[in-house]
């Protein structure tokens, strides 16, 4: 089966504009770093690494989880010695978030196979734009809208127009802001008179 090395980010980073930055600096290093190796291949989305077991790095940090491979046989120490630059490169950026491992030492990362697999398959289709509710979720990723509950609207008076609902933060498209459950359903309305009666039954049993 051989043995694989790599490091993981823990905490993953989020898609504040902070992580974003640190990211996109960490990966100008690395662009820098391997110009000129042919075994390095810059696509779309991801740096690709042609040793081991092809290593990437996504182009939106916020997916990445793991950068490893296997290190044992021909060529492990070449492949391990890319995971060791590539891992010292990522602590200079991000510090103890970049937490190393060796199965050689019986440590086997911080997140499991499955995990890993699946943000991979995250990097060949880039994310769309996410429209920020605040300057807090701009910045550190973070929605305190949603972290604390926080109402999207309140009732104001308006000038002219009675009461109205204004928002209290910018709310992105597609976002809801209002559910109620419906107060009857039904798969099959002929008319419009066969809607008052049902309307009219369903009354006169509230009232019993």
């Amino acid at each position: 089966m051989g043995i694989d090395a790599g490091f993981d980010m823990v905490p993953h980073l989020s898609k504040g504009a902070v992580d974003k930055q640190n990211w996109q600096s960490f990966m100008d290093v690395v662009k820098e770093i391997y110009q000129d190796d042919g075994h390095v291949d810059l696509k779309p989305n991801y740096i690709e690494f042609k040793i081991g077991e092809h290593p990437l790095l996504p182009v939106e940090g916020h997916k990445f989880l793991r950068f490893s491979s296997k290190i044992s046989g021909t060529g492990g120490a070449e492949v391990e010695e890319y995971i060791k630059t590539v891992a010292r490169v990522a602590r200079a950026k991000f510090g103890s978030r970049v937490q190393f491992w060796h199965e050689g030492g019986d440590n086997y990362g911080f997140y499991n196979r499955k995990d890993v697999h699946e943000s991979l398959r995250t990097y060949e289709q880039s994310d769309k734009p996410e429209t920020p509710t605040s300057i807090a979720q701009h910045v550190s990723g973070n929605d305190p809208v949603s972290d604390l509950d926080l109402p999207l609207f309140e009732i104001q008076s308006l000038p002219g127009k009675g009461k109205g609902l204004v928002a209290r933060i910018n709310i992105a498209n597609g976002q809801r802001i209002l559910y109620q459950k419906p107060l009857l359903t039904t798969s099959n309305i002929s008319s419009i008179h066969a809607m008052e009666d049902i309307i009219a039954k369903t009354q006169e049993t509230r009232k019993d």
